[in-house]
């Protein structure tokens, strides 16, 4: 059993890995927004153009990133879909069905955000206020086992994984830097 102090980007690292499980949600959310949206495109988009587009690719306003915004939070998606002057408006406007739908998965992935980010506070919060090894093993042994089995493991098979190992290497990579 590792003795001492654990180290903050120790905690950092076993916190995203125990919340893995919200980010694979709130990617889930984010693959079936952007098959909604491109659904919508598809119907809206007129058969002559979709037609059109497939043949001549460069001669209408290209596929690309579009942005929706909803309060807390924003989705990105990509289209390979032409996107029809006034479309937009639609998609962006709560009034309508698809604005409401679109607005729904902004909501539903910032509170799951939300969600994600309270536990990573909390799981930060308590291996910091457990402080050792010996403890953390006691009082949450979840973070313990991650910590041990997939951390400290992954730290110590990869050379110079550490940020924290070595004050000369940072001291000239920094001076480096600067000469640049």
């Amino acid at each position: 059993m590792k003795r001492g102090k654990i180290a903050g980007w120790k905690i950092d690292k076993v916190a995203s890995i125990l919340t893995e499980g919200k980010a694979e949600e709130i990617e889930a959310i984010e693959a079936e927004f952007s098959k909604a949206y491109n659904e919508e495109v598809l119907k809206r988009t007129p058969k002559d153009v979709l037609s059109f587009h497939k043949k001549h690719p460069d001669r209408l306003r290209e596929e690309g990133y579009h942005r929706f915004y909803s309060g807390r939070t924003n989705m990105v998606v990509y289209s390979e879909l032409p996107i029809c002057k006034g479309l937009e408006e639609e998609y962006d406007n709560p009034e309508t069905d698809l604005g409401k739908s679109l607005i729904g998965f902004c909501e539903r992935k910032a509170n799951l955000i939300k969600e994600r980010d309270r536990l990573i506070n909390r799981i930060r919060c308590s291996i910091e206020g457990i402080g050792s090894y010996k403890k953390l093993k006691n009082e949450f042994p979840e973070a313990y086992d991650v910590l041990t089995l997939k951390v400290d493991n992954e730290s110590d098979a990869v050379e110079g994984e550490s940020p924290c190992d070595n004050i000369e290497s940072l001291r000239a990579e920094l001076n480096q830097d600067k000469k640049e």
